[in-house]
């Protein structure tokens, strides 16, 4: 593990030593979903339409349910089921029929969540004659950066995954340098559109899905982070990410797609910057926080790093030992570059 790979995943030590614990106390019953909405329904469906079902966890559910969901389309008067690709997880589940759907032709949907005795929940829609505008980008990446804190989890030499060896450990405020993103407006594709901003070193993150045959996409060496956003709200128009140190020095690099709920993925023109990031060993811990109990909430933001093959106990141990954000010293600056060749 990459030690400026360790000072970011640090914040995740708390889930991973809390969820550890509650493994402990015996394993945790997955929710009971009902449905709550479905669509497309009515008239005018676009042609190219997925088809959700949004679910909705129920308190009083049996506790013993595995959630096993299936869904059948056909045309209206017709047995023959119409190839779908599912996408997406629980709460909005997602299909999308493997060809566009015929114009002004009425489709009956059942979906099933694969409990024992519950029934179908059967809908019907009719198609128009459009299709939905494919999802694009428009506008490119900007980037300024800034300086900025991060919390992270810091704990204790022997520290272990049991609830006391979490109430031994305490958040850490410490300085760290951000980069304030600019990114393209969505359009078009369908609602449930989410961004992605990926940062990694020297080459741009390659959103492309790997390849049995060909060279495996980019996904960065030492360093890649991410971010989301949710770009169905209109008000979201840039990201805050962290930049992280890396073992070496390197040119930080950023990357967006968009996605919606079809699963469809349009990319912008990557920003690579030409001043190096800079390691540096000058710890500030500007404030201690307090532990948080082990019954309050908890929440991560996904992120991953390149890094050589270790065990979990080797993980674990780094996260416990070198959990102190080393300061950067940036001066602002704003960078309208285009993408490096």
């Amino acid at each position: 593990m990459k030690l400026g790979a360790v000072a970011m995943l640090s914040g995740m030590v708390a889930l991973v030593l809390l969820q550890s614990a509650d493994a402990e106390a015996g394993p945790t019953a997955p929710p009971f979903y009902v449905v709550q909405e479905q669509a497309p329904s009515g008239a005018a469906a676009p042609l190219n339409t997925p088809i959700s079902v949004t679910l909705v966890a129920d308190p009083n559910g049996p506790a013993d349910a595995n959630l096993d969901p299936r869904l059948t389309l056909t045309k209206v008067g017709h047995d023959v089921a119409l190839g779908l690709k599912a996408n997406g997880g629980p709460p909005t589940l997602i299909w999308v029929p493997s060809s566009p759907l015929e114009a002004e032709t009425s489709y009956e949907a059942r979906f099933n969540p694969g409990y024992e005795g519950v029934p179908d929940t059967i809908w019907t829609f009719t198609t128009g004659q459009l299709s939905t505008p494919p999802l694009s980008l428009e506008g490119d990446l900007a980037v300024t950066f800034e300086p900025g804190t991060d919390t992270v989890w810091s704990c204790p030499p022997g520290a272990t995954s049991s609830r006391d060896g979490a109430a031994a450990c305490s958040n850490q405020l410490v300085q760290v340098t951000k980069a304030r993103v600019k990114i393209p407006r969505a359009l078009g594709g369908f609602p449930h559109r989410v961004g992605t901003l990926a940062l990694t070193d020297d080459l741009p993150y390659d959103f492309s899905p790997a390849s049995k045959t060909g060279p495996a996409p980019y996904r960065g060496a030492n360093v890649s982070v991410s971010e989301y956003a949710d770009l169905d709200d209109p008000k979201v128009t840039e990201i805050l990410i962290t930049v992280p140190e890396g073992e070496r020095e390197y040119l930080p690099c950023f990357a967006f797609a968009a996605f919606d709920a079809r699963g469809d993925q349009a990319t912008s023109a990557p920003l690579c910057v030409d001043e190096p990031i800079a390691e540096t060993d000058e710890p500030d811990v500007t404030e201690e926080r307090p532990s948080p109990s082990a019954s309050g909430s908890r929440t991560s933001r996904g992120c991953t790093f390149g890094a050589e093959g270790s065990g979990n106990g080797g993980w674990l141990a780094a996260l416990g030992l070198a959990v102190l954000a080393r300061r950067r010293t940036w001066r602002a600056r704003q960078l309208s570059a285009g993408p490096r060749p």
